[in-house]
C-alpha cells in the first residue's frame, strides 16, 4: 500500500499599504528588506517559484523547479494584488504553475480558492444590530440643532467684533466644519435605516451561499469515494 505526501502551502500577507499614498512605508523590523512584504517575498515566495536543484558531486546548479506546480497553495488577494504590481515575473510563474498542474491533473490545478479558508469571514451569519443604528437615527435632531446653535453663534461673532484675517477664516472655517459634521451625521442616519435590512438581506444570502458549498464539497467527497 503506498502513501501519498500533500504538502499544501497556505500564502498570505495582510495590507500594509500606506491609505494616504497607496504605497508601503518603510518598515525597519524588515531589514535588509524595506518592508515585511518584500522579505517574506525574497525568502518565501519567490525561491520557492525558482527552487534550484543542485547537482550534488559539482555543488552547481542542475535545474530550476517552479515549486507552486507540485504543491497545493492557496494565496491571499491583497498579496497577489501586490506580487502583481511589484514582482509580476513571479507573479506570472504562479499562474503557469496552476495551469499546467491542471493540465497534468485532468483540469484541477493545484491553486484553490482562499478566502472561505478564514473562519471570520462569515461571523456575521445570524448576528443582528445591537441598536447602534436606532441611536444614531434618533440622534439626528441633536446634531442638527447643535449644527444651528454654532452658525449663530459665528453670526453673532461676526456681527459683533468684525473679525479681519486670521480671525475672520477661522470663523469661516468653523461654520465649513460644522456644516460637514453635520453632512456626516446624515449619512450616518441614512446608514442606520438601511442597516437592519441590510444585515437580514447578507445573512439570507451568506447561508444560501454555504449551503451550496457543502453540497457541493459532499459531491466531491463522493466522488473521491467511488474513484477510490
Amino acid at each position: 500500500m503506498s502513501t501519498a505526501l500533500v504538502i499544501h502551502g497556505h500564502f498570505y500577507q495582510p495590507p500594509r499599504e500606506n491609505p494616504w499614498t497607496g504605497v508601503i512605508d518603510d518598515q525597519p523590523s524588515a531589514e535588509p528588506y524595506p518592508n515585511w512584504n518584500d522579505r517574506v517575498y525574497y525568502e518565501c515566495y519567490r525561491p520557492n517559484a525558482f527552487a534550484r536543484i543542485f547537482d550534488v558531486k559539482s555543488g552547481l546548479v542542475e535545474s530550476i523547479v517552479n515549486n507552486y506546480e507540485y504543491i497545493s497553495f492557496n494565496i491571499g488577494p491583497t498579496l497577489l494584488s501586490w506580487m502583481q504590481i511589484y514582482h509580476p515575473g513571479t507573479y506570472r510563474r504562479i499562474l503557469e504553475s496552476d495551469q499546467k498542474s491542471a493540465k497534468r491533473n485532468n483540469g484541477h490545478g493545484n491553486a484553490i480558492a482562499g478566502a472561505i479558508l478564514d473562519s471570520g469571514n462569515f461571523d456575521f451569519i445570524g448576528a443582528k444590530t445591537d441598536g447602534s443604528d436606532l441611536r444614531v437615527v434618533a440622534g439626528d435632531d441633536i446634531v442638527d440643532d447643535l449644527r444651528r446653535r454654532v452658525e449663530a453663534s459665528c453670526i453673532e461673532l461676526i456681527w459683533k467684533q468684525q473679525p479681519v484675517a486670521g480671525e475672520l477664516r477661522q470663523v469661516a472655517a468653523m461654520l465649513e466644519t460644522v456644516t460637514d459634521l453635520e453632512r456626516i451625521g446624515d449619512y450616518a442616519v441614512d446608514a442606520g435605516k438601511v442597516a437592519p435590512e441590510s444585515l437580514a438581506a447578507l445573512n439570507a444570502a451568506s447561508s444560501a451561499l454555504l449551503d451550496q458549498i457543502d453540497d457541493l464539497t459532499m459531491k466531491v467527497e463522493d466522488e473521491q469515494r467511488i474513484k477510490l
